[in-house]
């Protein structure tokens, strides 16, 4: 919203002036002051876009003003009222940001909407707020990579709003994100006008979502900032259509911004859990590791072929996300996915044939879930149908292809290689890989990989034992060619997931 304040210490132009900018343009923020000392006073506690001041006024005249706000608030520019015999001032305080002026004399409504309106116009075109959605955009991003990173500091959000001072909140605020329905990204949600509320900014941070930051008067009780916050919530919700609502806490800091709007855009995809209205909850930050610490036991009583306790451990899983309202949604349909995946493989002791076609078309129905209550029917109906599997003996140990898979089984700790395996069977490399892959749905290395990580996860257990030996031990050419394998696989990194079974192994 653009932000303008009248300055004159003579009621009538003063009282002109704000009518005629409210009555014609109500999409700007018009406030004022009766002399240059107060609007520096305001000046202190708000961002105004635009000064429309009076060159002479007493106790602190329009130069002067023009001086203290270059260095307070140095992107604030003015418009002169001046008369005739004023234009040395005039002209001095075109040093200190003035853009325009207007004599008293000849002033009517139409040159001074003009003369704003142009200023309006040139500031637009030189400052688009979709360049600060673009770079919040890129933080968000990047904040979201990594739950455990550090919470922005003061000086990475001044790189942010460096160039948009103007969306940088001075006075109590609160954040808060609509996801509007479908994926258009055309419909905007409607901001209402309230009393002791401005807009900051709304952006479209993400196709549907966007990100709001409301100021609030601050020369009110918490109490009535409370209340103010309520009414402007209810106003929202009536107005918009949304598949999501979610909002913050009133904050004092402006240094909590970047966390506050991380918080609201890790919380995006709530409505996944049947979530439309409500405050935002912080997010614990053991969460990722709990969740992939249930994705690990589950996926060791796959091993086991103990698929009571997979389905039980698998529905206390969708629970748990449930109830803390896990934000990553893509996270738990990925592991829900490698778990019907994982119990495949197992039971393709059986059957590897059956495991090309079956993992072309699962993923896509986990992953395309739209609501916590559809991945639970997916991921439960997936993992019934290999419970209901008998566990008769292996149709395929007598064929070549249950010959590598036992040969890489014993052997996984060692040097193999596709060529060193195809040569222990006497067959070619080349029919080897294309056999091997059509019976599968994996390559060689693949499925290799596969067992030296599920023998790494009982090293890791040895909280003592470094992650370079265990890497060693298991096969892999490298400790970061170990740890990339391991987070592909299970999200974390070996570290990590250490670090989580040794938080969690006394108490799960």
């Amino acid at each position: 919203m653009f932000r303008i304040l009248i300055v004159d210490d003579e009621p009538p132009i003063r009282e002109w002036l704000v009518h005629t900018l409210l009555s014609s343009r109500p999409d700007y923020h018009t406030e004022s002051a009766n002399n240059g000392l107060e609007a520096l006073e305001k000046c202190k506690s708000a961002f105004y876009d635009l000064i429309v001041m009076d060159i002479r006024m007493p106790h602190m005249n329009g130069l002067e003003l023009l001086e203290a706000l270059y260095e307070l608030c140095p992107e604030t520019t003015a418009i002169v009222l001046s008369s005739y015999d004023d234009y040395n001032y005039v002209r001095n305080a075109f040093k200190y940001h003035a853009v325009d002026y207007l004599l008293k004399a000849e002033i009517d409504s139409q040159k001074l909407l003009a003369a704003v309106d142009n200023y309006y116009s040139k500031k637009n075109n030189s400052q688009n707020p979709s360049e600060l959605a673009a770079k919040l955009k890129e933080f968000l991003a990047c904040a979201g990579s990594d739950s455990s990173s550090a919470p922005p500091s003061m000086s990475g959000l001044e790189e942010i709003f460096l160039a948009f001072p103007q969306y940088m909140p001075r006075n109590p605020y609160f954040c808060f994100l609509i996801k509007m329905p479908g994926n258009t990204g055309f419909a905007k949600p409607y901001l209402p006008i309230a009393e002791d509320v401005h807009q900051n900014f709304c952006l479209p941070i993400d196709g549907n979502i966007y990100l709001a930051c409301i100021e609030l008067s601050t020369q009110s009780s918490m109490l009535y900032l409370m209340q103010t916050q309520a009414m402007y919530l209810n106003k929202l919700q009536a107005y918009n259509n949304f598949s999501l609502f979610l909002y913050g806490e009133i904050i004092y800091a402006k240094e909590k911004l970047l966390p506050c709007l991380r918080d609201l855009y890790a919380q995006r995809d709530l409505d996944f859990y049947n979530v439309h209205y409500g405050r935002a909850q912080s997010i614990p930050e053991t969460l990722c590791l709990q969740m992939n610490k249930r994705y690990i036991d589950i996926v060791e009583q796959i091993q086991n072929r103990n698929y009571e306790e997979v389905m039980l451990q698998s529905e206390a899983l969708l629970d748990f996300a449930q109830e803390m309202r896990y934000p990553d949604v893509d996270s738990l349909k990925l592991l829900c996915a490698k778990l019907c995946e994982s119990a495949c493989l197992s039971s393709c002791r059986l059957d590897l044939s059956q495991y090309h076609d079956y993992a072309q078309n699962l993923s896509p129905r986990l992953t395309g879930s739209g609501s916590i209550a559809q991945l639970r029917q997916l991921l439960f109906t997936h993992l019934k149908s290999f419970r209901k599997q008998p566990d008769s003996a292996n149709p395929f140990l007598l064929n070549r292809i249950s010959k590598a898979a036992a040969f890489m089984e014993e052997h996984y700790m060692d040097d193999i290689s596709l060529a060193s395996v195809a040569d222990t069977l006497h067959i070619s490399p080349e029919y080897l890989s294309r056999t091997f892959k059509k019976q599968t749905g994996t390559n060689f290395n693949n499925y290799l990989n596969n067992i030296r990580l599920q023998h790494a996860l009982e090293l890791l257990k040895d909280y003592e034992m470094p992650i370079s030996e265990i890497a060693m031990q298991t096969g892999f050419q490298s400790p970061a060619y170990f740890s990339k394998c391991f987070k592909a696989a299970f999200g974390l990194s070996p570290q990590q997931w250490k670090a989580s079974e040794k938080h969690f192994g006394n108490t799960i």
